[in-house]
C-alpha cells in the first residue's frame, strides 16, 4: 500500500506498507519533496517494493485515488513480463480470506474492511472478463481446494462468450466447456493436470486447448493480457 501525506515542515511523504494474515507492517517512508510525483517516479518506487517483498507474494496494490497513483500502479502490472489477467479474480478471493481470518472471521470487526475491498473491486475491477477468465485459468479450476464456482463466475464468463467480437460461435463454445470442466480429449492427459500448477496459462491452452478450439481462442486471447490491459 502506498499513500502520500504533508508533515508539519511541509515535506511530501510517501509511506509504503504491506498488508499480509498476519497484520499490516511498514516498509519504509520516502521523502518525495525534490520528486515530481509522476507515474513514471512512482513506479519506481512501487517496483523497489515489489521487488523487495517479492513478485510472487503480491496480489493487489493499494493507492489513494490521485490519477498519479492509479497511473503508477497500471505501470506496474503492465511492466510485468507475465500475464496477470487470469488471476485478479482469485487474487480479491485472497485478499477478502486474509481480512476475515485476521479478525477470527467476526462479522461485526470485518465487515468495514470487506466494504472497503468490495467498493474498490466494484468501481475498478468486477468485469465479466475477471470472471471468465478466473474459470479458464486450469491452475484454479482443476484445483479442488480452492476453485469456486459461482453464478457470478459463470455468469460473467456465458456473457464474454456471447459477445461477437470474443467469440465467433458461442454455442460451439459453450458445448465445450464442460470438456474442459470435465478434463475430457486433450485435456484428460496426466502432463495437463500437472502442467496447469506451473506454466502460464495462455501457453498452457495452447499446447492442450485443441480438444475445445472455440472456447481455446478466447482463454488465449484473455489469458495472455495484463491485468489493466484488458479493454474488452
Amino acid at each position: 500500500m502506498g499513500d502520500g501525506w504533508s508533515d508539519q515542515r511541509q515535506r511530501t511523504l510517501i509511506n509504503f506498507l504491506v498488508y499480509c494474515p498476519n497484520g499490516i507492517s511498514f516498509i519504509k517512508s520516502v521523502d518525495a519533496s525534490d520528486m515530481v510525483k509522476d507515474a513514471t517516479n512512482l513506479m519506481n518506487l512501487f517496483s523497489e517494493i515489489v521487488e523487495w517483498v517479492g513478485p510472487s507474494n503480491v496480489v493487489h496494490l493499494v493507492t489513494d485515488n490521485a490519477s498519479n497513483y492509479v497511473a503508477a500502479a497500471t505501470r506496474v502490472v503492465d511492466a510485468d513480463e507475465k500475464p496477470s489477467l487470469g488471476y485478479v479474480y482469485e487474487g480479491m478471493f485472497r485478499i477478502r480470506k486474509g481480512i476475515m481470518s485476521i479478525f477470527r472471521d467476526k462479522q461485526r470487526l470485518y465487515n468495514p474492511y470487506i466494504k472497503i475491498v468490495d467498493e474498490r473491486w466494484d468501481k475498478h475491477f468486477r468485469r465479466n472478463i475477471h470472471a471468465a477468465a478466473y474459470f479458464l485459468n486450469p491452475a484454479f479450476l482443476y484445483d479442488e481446494s480452492t476453485f469456486v464456482e459461482t453464478p457470478e463466475v459463470m455468469q460473467g464468463l456465458l456473457d464474454l462468450l456471447e459477445q461477437r467480437s470474443i467469440c465467433s460461435n458461442s454455442e460451439k463454445a459453450m458445448k465445450e466447456i464442460k470438456i474442459y470442466r470435465d478434463r475430457l480429449g486433450s485435456f484428460s492427459r496426466e502432463s495437463a493436470l500437472q502442467a496447469s500448477k506451473n506454466m502460464q496459462p495462455d501457453e498452457w491452452w495452447k499446447l492442450f486447448g485443441h480438444s475445445a478450439p472455440h472456447l481455446q481462442k478466447v482463454a488465449i486471447r484473455l489469458l495472455s493480457q495484463t491485468a489493466s490491459s484488458s479493454g474488452m
